[in-house]
């Protein structure tokens, strides 16, 4: 028994067939898995400069309470100073861990340059790959099918039109 639905199999009864598939396919293939790598790390891109500047602030908001701290030390507690000096080593770690991040999405941005110059490749590969499969399907395949069609045509036409009597004649 088949495991493959017929409406999952692809007609690949001969290698014209084949050929102009495989090219559709890498064509396809090539052309959108880039441009959906790309959005998904433009997207994350934007997340994390959103990141970045959320944790600018941050920053900015512990300068301003480390200088109030200075004008007052003697109003300071020793846990305000420590809850301070606590905010200033999480903001340096988050951010290493964001200008870690940015870089490596700068780096994946740079692979998918790359990869942008052999897509054109693959797809011309691919163009090259479906031109020659439908042509060879179509002269090679197609039209004597719809020469023998046409003929076989033409000879049912004539033995219909002689197997008809017209009316009246006997």
């Amino acid at each position: 028994m088949d495991s493959i639905p017929d409406f999952i199999k692809l007609p690949t009864d001969n290698i014209y067939k084949f050929l102009a598939i495989a090219g559709l396919i890498l064509i396809i293939l090539c052309d959108t898995i880039p441009i959906l790598i790309e959005r998904d790390l433009s997207i994350q891109t934007i997340q994390t400069q959103g990141d970045y500047n959320t944790l600018n602030q941050e920053v900015n908001f512990l300068a301003e309470d480390i200088s109030w701290a200075q004008n007052n030390k003697e109003n300071l507690t020793v846990e305000q100073a420590q809850e301070l000096q606590d905010r200033a080593r999480q903001q340096l770690l988050k951010n290493i861990e964001l200008n870690n991040k940015l870089n490596l999405l700068n780096f994946y941005k740079d692979e998918l340059n790359q990869i942008w110059i052999f897509r054109w490749v693959v797809i011309s590969i691919g163009i090259l790959l479906a031109i020659i499969g439908f042509g060879y399907w179509y002269f090679r395949w197609q039209q004597p099918l719809d020469l023998i069609i046409r003929n076989e045509t033409q000879k049912l036409k004539k033995r219909r039109k002689s197997l008809i009597v017209p009316v009246g004649k006997k």
